[in-house]
This record gives structure tokens, C-alpha cells and sequence, in this order.
């Protein structure tokens, strides 16, 4: 059993490590954020702090410059349907005639139908395609947003005026000023000022990937602190709640086979549809009740009554809207990568 003399030399040894282990982190140069940890500021001296502000500086600038050139990128009111070589091809062979299907032989039948519907397929894509070509306004996503947070409406007479909001994280890097860039001001900070500008920094420069991965990680520990009680449903992320939400509404309005082609969209491809198409308006136009800030059993309980239904009974104008709604999807499958 260890005497008490030598337990004091064991607690010697170890806070001696201790201290010398901190002396070597004040003196390590902060080269990349990897290692740099915004919960631990107070660990570091007034000189990593000003390395840490430059490689923000540096993030800053380059995550504006992402925005800018994000904001200046097609903003699609209509899909784009892309007719290729095949499709053409298709259009151009002569519609098999029901006559002509009922005479052959029972085998060839099936073979004949299928070339008929993929005839019929091929002239109702180049048919959408110059439908949408004639609709499409040439427009930023910057212009769409502008005119979405005035109240401008859109010359679509099937799109109703909206009043929306921008996303105000873009808004808040594109009006700020990078103090942190500025070399002289930046070094002229004391420390309590620079800390506080670091913290902006930090939240100001992350993507939406990086939000979703620190939403995930929160629930992560969370369930890991509950891990003797079950896993609530409320626990998931709002991006989460969205897309299930969406997929419960396009469900009730049409069927299972656009409600199965959004669900197999990633993160990633909504993001891209959602900035760079007239998809959300679309939803809020002719789906009813988008409970956006309910709970999940809310919005399955809405989906039990039936409560998200086209907005109008004209079903016309239904298929119209449903195939748009998955031309808009195929575009973000094909553009969002």
C-alpha cells in the first residue's frame, strides 16, 4: 500500500506535467482552426488570439465571397427539363395505332404498348420543356429575394404574392464589416474586444452543413446522457422536421410517388431546390396548412385528417402542379452536386 509521502510526490508529479503541458499550449503557434476552440478562450494568450483573428479574417472574407457569388446564381421560376438525343428520337417514330396493337400476336402486344408510352413520354417531355422555356423570367436568387422580402409579385399569374423573408444569416455576413481583416485595427483590439469578435466570427462564418453538424452533435450527447430512457421523437433536427413535414404534405395533396421522390432527396439537393426554385412557393401555393412550427405529432395528426389537400379541385391544374413539383426535383437531383 502506497505511504502517504509517496501520494504527495504522485500529486507533485503530476500537476508539475500539468503545468508544463500548459505552458506548451501557450507557446504553440495557431497555424489552422482545427485545433482552435471557441468554448476555451480564456486558455489562450493575447498572441494566439491575434493568429486565430487573421485565419478568421481570412474565412470571412472567403465565406462572403461565397455568399456573393451564390446570391448572383439562377434563380429557376419553371424547371428545366432536358430533352436529350433519345427522347427526340422518340418523338420522331409515328404513334402505334390501337388496331394495330389489337391484330398482333398476344406476345407482341406487351412489346407495342411499351413503344407506344415511351412515345407518348417522349412528346410530353419536349412538350413541358418548351412550356417551361416560354415561362422561365431570367432572374437571380438575389433579385427573387429582393422582391420576395418587398412584396413584389412574380409575373406567374399561378403564383400567388408573398411576402417572405431572406435568409438572415446571408444578410448578416453580406452587412458586416470584417474588422478582423483589418490588421492594425485588428491589433489594436484589447483582449475582452477581440474574444467577442472571435465568437461572431465563429457563428458568422458557418455553412449550413457545419449548423446541421452541430445541431447533431448537441442531440448526440444528449441521447448519450439519456441512454436508459427511450430516444424522444422531438429530438431531431428543424431540417429533419422539414423534410418530413414537406413529404407528409405532398403526400396528401398527390400520392406516394412524389411524396417517395422528395424523401430520397439529400440534405444537400433540398437546400439547392429550396434557394434556386419556385418549389417552396409552389408548396405554399396550392398545398393547405403548412403547420412550420408545430410539433411531429402535429403535423401526423394533420396528416391522418387529411388536412394537406390541393388547394383547388381542378385536376387539371393538379397534374399540372404535380409534374412541375417533380420536374423541379429531378433538377436538384441533376444540378445540386
Amino acid at each position: 500500500m502506497a505511504s502517504r509521502a509517496d501520494r504527495r510526490k504522485r500529486k507533485a508529479l503530476i500537476a508539475e506535467r500539468s503545468a508544463q503541458a500548459r505552458a506548451n499550449e501557450q507557446q504553440r503557434t495557431i497555424t489552422n482552426l482545427n485545433s482552435f476552440k471557441i468554448k476555451k478562450l480564456d486558455q489562450y494568450t493575447p498572441l494566439q488570439l491575434q493568429q486565430a483573428a487573421r485565419l478568421f479574417g481570412q474565412k470571412q472574407s472567403a465565406r462572403k465571397a461565397e455568399v456573393l457569388a451564390e446570391a448572383q446564381q439562377s434563380y429557376y421560376n419553371v424547371p428545366v427539363v432536358h430533352v436529350t438525343k433519345f427522347d427526340r428520337e422518340m418523338a420522331s417514330r409515328p404513334l402505334v395505332s390501337d388496331s394495330t396493337i389489337a391484330s398482333a400476336p398476344s406476345k407482341q402486344r406487351h412489346v407495342l404498348r411499351q413503344q407506344q408510352s415511351r412515345r407518348i413520354a417522349a412528346r410530353q417531355k419536349i412538350e413541358r420543356a418548351k412550356y417551361y422555356d416560354q415561362q422561365r423570367q431570367q432572374r437571380t436568387i438575389e433579385q427573387q429575394q429582393w422582391r420576395e422580402r418587398h412584396g413584389a409579385g412574380t409575373a406567374d399569374p399561378q403564383i400567388m404574392q408573398n411576402v417572405l423573408t431572406a435568409s438572415p444569416e446571408f444578410r448578416d455576413i453580406l452587412n458586416s464589416t470584417n474588422v478582423l481583416g483589418d490588421e492594425k485595427f485588428m491589433t489594436g483590439m484589447d483582449v475582452k474586444t477581440l474574444k467577442r469578435e472571435l465568437r461572431d466570427a465563429a457563428k458568422r462564418t458557418q455553412t449550413a452543413e457545419d449548423k446541421e453538424k452541430t445541431e447533431l452533435l448537441k442531440l448526440y450527447k444528449k441521447a448519450r446522457a439519456e441512454r436508459n430512457r427511450k430516444r424522444r421523437k422531438e429530438q431531431k433536427t428543424r431540417q429533419q422536421y422539414l423534410k418530413f413535414l414537406r413529404e407528409m404534405q405532398l403526400k396528401g395533396a398527390f400520392d406516394k410517388v412524389v411524396a417517395h421522390q422528395f424523401a430520397r432527396l439529400t440534405n444537400k439537393e433540398i437546400r439547392w431546390m429550396m434557394k434556386h426554385t419556385a418549389f417552396g412557393l409552389f408548396i405554399k401555393n396550392f398545398i393547405g396548412n403548412s403547420p412550420e412550427y408545430e410539433t411531429w405529432e402535429a403535423v401526423r395528426k394533420y396528416a391522418k385528417n387529411n388536412k394537406f389537400k390541393f388547394v383547388s379541385d381542378d385536376e387539371k391544374q393538379k397534374q399540372k402542379v404535380r409534374q412541375a413539383l417533380q420536374d423541379f426535383m429531378s433538377q436538384a437531383h441533376n444540378m445540386a452536386r
